[in-house]
């Protein structure tokens, strides 16, 4: 343990000072427009999908009107293989950066409406990113200011170069990607604590690829600043200030479809994946809102939404109600919500589900399981999220089965009456849906929209 502290204190203190003494030699100018403009996707560590982020983000903004530039400050320039630009493309670019250019247009490749590439050659040469530093922010600052509304920049990964640091000061948003695993996390957590003291002003943002809820134990950015802390010594801890300034962003699930490294790539595998992932999504998004009357932390609030995502046997009775009622309120108390030994109250006063009364005059405690009951009760008598269970059961048990056969004939053999099923139930599903919005749902009968998300779902699942 010692040594692996000892490991991450050194890097992440020899790049601070690395960056700090770039900086002190050529002080940051950069004009004000282009900083606000300006997006950082960086990462501790590579491998965890950094430059698919950047060019993703790229992309969706350019579909939606703005002008991008994503400009590649990764030395191998990843993007360019990402995209298979052509080499004959890429040989028009000049290899190195010119000191006494003025424009950015040799080193501009336009790809798609609204979408630039800018500097796609590898960057090995040692100097080349202070030179294309002083160029971007510096000789082509104006013109990049002109021609775009956004400029991504696509980092070096992890902290180790001075280079990537180096760059903050210039950037508006720094965009911090990780993955679920304690290489990343602690990685991703030095990179922070570099970011911060080298450009406090950034607004840091975690994006989560691979996400897992149950791989955290709390919030996210909470767990990843909480294992960089355990390993280093207390002069490099992210302090409570700088935490502050770091927030969860996004959340993107693990897709086993899009796995590269299958020996046989299956569209029935990928197709089932995908139903789902979206029947997931949509036995989210159909439940009720959180109870506003329940004075909880936004972690517990996280925690209880997860525990009753997966509970899956959810029935329209009193007795699963109460279980499911139980379990929430003693993770409810688990995280000390309400922890005053004045608020005990009996077993025997738990509100039976279904028969509405005042709870005005409970005290806290009983306040709180109530509205936890009948939020579980509002969820389990909604016909659209049973049916949307339902179909998950099956799906669960489809892939399974996907995955266990290694004989092919028994797949299909298996298959066929797995996939009937699984038919059957996303048909169930379709018509629950659209009974929901025209006939209401469960105890609420009168009709209501549902949500957009649940909609996108349904138009997938139907075509």
């Amino acid at each position: 343990m010692p040594d692996i502290r000892n490991t991450i204190a050194t890097s992440v203190h020899s790049a601070i000072l690395g960056a700090m003494q770039t900086l002190e030699e050529q002080a940051p100018a950069a004009v004000a427009p282009l900083v606000r403009k300006s997006v950082a996707i960086g990462s501790g560590k590579g491998g965890v999908g950094k430059s698919t982020t950047a060019l993703n983000l790229g992309l969706l903004s350019a579909r939606r009107g703005l002008r991008v530039a994503l400009v590649d400050l990764d030395p191998l320039s990843n993007i360019a293989v990402i995209l298979d630009v052509a080499p004959e493309t890429l040989d028009a670019v000049p290899p190195q950066i010119d000191p006494d250019a003025q424009s950015a247009a040799p080193y501009t490749v336009p790809l798609f409406p609204n979408f630039n590439l800018l500097f796609p050659r590898q960057k090995l040469q040692q100097g080349e990113s202070e030179a294309l530093r002083s160029a971007l922010f510096h000789r082509f600052a104006a013109e990049l200011d002109a021609n775009y509304d956004l400029l991504i920049f696509d980092m070096p990964a992890g902290i180790s170069r001075a280079e990537n640091l180096a760059f903050l000061p210039y950037m508006q948003t720094l965009l911090v990607v990780v993955q679920p695993e304690p290489t990343s996390q602690v990685s991703a957590g030095g990179y922070l604590k570099a970011a911060l003291e080298i450009a406090p002003q950034l607004t840091v943002l975690l994006w989560h690829n691979r996400f897992a809820a149950d791989a955290y134990e709390g919030l996210p950015a909470a767990a990843v600043v909480s294992r960089y802390n355990y390993y280093v010594p207390p002069e490099l801890k992210l302090t409570p200030r700088e935490t502050a300034r770091i927030r969860d962003f996004a959340y993107v699930p693990p897709d086993p479809a899009l796995d590269l490294l299958q020996h046989l790539y299956s569209p029935e595998t990928t197709l089932a994946y995908r139903i789902h992932g979206l029947l997931e999504m949509l036995q989210d998004v159909l439940l009720p809102p959180f109870p506003s009357e329940l004075n909880a932390s936004p972690l517990t609030r996280m925690r209880i939404r997860r525990a009753m995502l997966r509970e899956r046997e959810l029935a329209p009775n009193t007795r699963a109600v109460s279980a499911v009622g139980e379990r929430l309120m003693a993770l409810y108390l688990e995280n000390g919500e309400l922890d005053d030994p004045a608020l005990e109250d009996s077993a025997t006063e738990k509100p039976a589900p279904g028969l509405p009364r005042d709870p005005a005059a409970d005290n806290p405690r009983r306040l709180a399981r109530y509205a936890l009951y009948r939020w579980v009760a509002t969820a389990a008598g909604s016909r659209t999220r049973r049916a949307v269970l339902r179909a998950l059961g099956d799906a669960d048990a489809y892939l399974e089965a996907l995955q266990q056969q290694s004989d092919h004939r028994l797949v299909t053999v298996f298959g066929q009456d797995g996939r009937r099923r699984l038919e059957a139930r996303l048909r169930g599903v379709l018509q629950a849906l659209n009974a929901a919005e025209s006939d209401g749902d469960g105890a609420n009968m009168q009709p209501a929209a549902l949500p957009t998300e649940a909609r996108h779902a349904a138009g997938v699942l139907l075509f």
